[in-house]
């Protein structure tokens, strides 16, 4: 009996946040469910995301967020049709609270979760802070229990460097900068 093929990548993109995925980004949303829990995508608990306006003005926020970058992970379908299953965020070198919450955050809703998008896009945005960045190590925290994260984080090569507060683990990935 042969084996199987593995089934092909799907078509990944980090896309900047915009209006034009408002429907898609509110699929995603809907997923996560309700409360903030969307890492990587700048949410906070005064965004008025559910207003086509106050939609529009939290993508300007974070579009123009001082010292940062946010993108969202989307697959393309093989309908051509966007989809996004995340989000992820990288704090510059003089972020003001990147000593606290880490160079990087990211998130993958829960729908979408264990196909390798978070994998996909922490090793791209690695290579931004190497690359563009000038970064030597980029530091990543995340919460005690969350093995997946932390083992993503490990395969990277991402080490414990402390547990800057209750419950939180930082690790530091060493880059190497161009």
């Amino acid at each position: 009996m042969t084996a199987r093929p593995p089934p092909p990548e799907p078509e990944r993109r980090l896309v900047p946040p915009t209006t034009g995925l408002a429907r898609q980004w509110h699929a995603g949303h809907d997923d996560w469910g309700p409360g903030l829990h969307e890492d990587g995508f700048g949410l906070g608990p005064d965004d008025d995301v559910e207003s086509v306006t106050g939609f529009a003005d939290w993508v300007g926020r974070v579009r123009s967020a001082p010292a940062a970058t946010l993108w969202w992970i989307v697959v393309v379908g093989d309908d051509g049709a966007p989809d996004i299953v995340g989000g992820i965020a990288l704090r510059h070198p003089d972020h003001p609270d990147g000593a606290r919450h880490g160079h990087i955050g990211y998130g993958v809703r829960p729908g979408a979760r264990g196909r390798g998008h978070a994998a996909w896009a922490l090793a791209r945005v690695l290579e931004v802070a190497a690359t563009q960045h000038g970064m030597d190590h980029a530091d990543l925290v995340c919460e005690e229990g969350n093995t997946a994260s932390a083992g993503l984080i490990e395969k990277l090569g991402g080490r414990v460097v402390d547990h800057p507060h209750a419950g939180v683990v930082r690790y530091r990935v060493p880059l190497a900068p161009r």
